[in-house]
């Protein structure tokens, strides 16, 4: 691959081009930029976490959506953005969504990872992830990895699901 933030392991299913919205509530998102890691979409399996706190959101477009936010380290996160119908983002249900990876700058440099995850009716190939910086090292070769930028330890990971 040829952007810097992403780095593709392994063989890799067909996928599509992509150039989404940039999908954020505008209290939040003066000053800052969007942009695609990758233009691939990758259709995945996601299991919302347990424990957890998800925050329910709309974007300018007013469609609703669930924050979700995996610390990868005291005070740095990296943030899913579900777009299903609230009860459907709970611990124990399985969403098939179609994933963009992208990454925020904000108006004062600082750079944030973060994918949105779409309904979708296909088949998963991947296993949807987000990993620290121990476990995201020890990743296997077949597993394609999008590493944080910045001083944020981790990244996203998509895990082949195996046929």
């Amino acid at each position: 691959m040829t952007n810097p933030f992403a780095i593709a392991l392994g063989a890799a299913e067909e996928q599509e081009t992509a150039e989404p919205q940039v999908t954020f509530d505008p209290k939040f998102a003066k000053g800052d930029t969007h942009e695609n890691v990758t233009d691939e979409i990758f259709t995945v399996r996601f299991n919302p976490p347990s424990g957890r706190v998800f925050r329910r959101l709309t974007n300018p477009e007013g469609e609703f959506y669930s924050q979700v936010g995996f610390a990868t380290a005291i005070g740095k996160y990296i943030n899913v953005f579900v777009y299903f119908a609230e009860a459907e983002v709970r611990p124990g249900n399985t969403l098939v969504a179609d994933v963009h990876i992208r990454k925020k700058t904000t108006a004062t440099g600082q750079e944030f990872l973060y994918a949105e995850l779409r309904p979708s009716q296909r088949q998963p190939s991947f296993t949807l992830t987000v990993l620290g910086k121990k476990k995201f090292a020890a990743v296997n070769d077949a597993a394609w990895t999008f590493p944080a930028p910045g001083d944020v330890p981790g990244g996203i990971v998509l895990f082949p699901i195996a046929p």
